[in-house]
Parts: C-alpha cells; sequence; structure tokens
C-alpha cells in the first residue's frame, strides 16, 4: 500500500507510482487459496510487517494481460505498459 506522503507527492507531480523505481518493495502473485498463507510468512520478518493483499487476478475472457487498478473514487482503470521513462533510473 502507498504511504499518505508517497500518495501525496506522486499526485503533485503527476507521477503514476506504479512507475516508480522501489527498493526493498516486491509483488508476489499467488493463488487466492495460497495468499494467505504466504503473507503470513511475509509478515513474519520484520521488514514484511507491513504487507498487505493489494489485490487479485481475474480471468476476463478476450482481456489477457490486462491490469485493472481501483481508483480512490471507487472506479476502475486500466493500468498501460510504460512508453518512456518518468525519471532516471537510480539502481
Amino acid at each position: 500500500p502507498l504511504s499518505r506522503a508517497v500518495r501525496g507527492a506522486t499526485e503533485l507531480l503527476g507521477i503514476d507510482p506504479f512507475y516508480l523505481a522501489c527498493e526493498g518493495r516486491a509483488v508476489v502473485i499467488a493463488t487466492g487459496k495460497r495468499a494467505g498463507d504466504i503473507l503470513e510468512e511475509i509478515k513474519k520478518d520484520s521488514l514484511g510487517k507491513k504487507a498487505e493483499i493489494i489485490g487479485h487476478v481475474e480471468d476476463r475472457v478476450g482481456k489477457p494481460g490486462e491490469l485493472l487498478l481501483s481508483t480512490s473514487s471507487g472506479g476502475l482503470r486500466l493500468l498501460e505498459p510504460l512508453t518512456s521513462e518518468l525519471l532516471p533510473r537510480i539502481c
């Protein structure tokens, strides 16, 4: 999840946080049956104490590879593939 500070800064700068380099973060994709167990294991480590389930995968006929994000207003938006660099990569 995004902290209030990161959300505010990215909104102010017009940058989508999903495209930023972020050291020490990971997105893990797991089946629904295993997601809770995996989350529990990650949270056992001090570095994973803020880990959360942030979404789920749905099978959408005719829409392979699409990633829809829930918006703060309750809508959905498509996460488009990045076509250029927003910021220089530092890693």
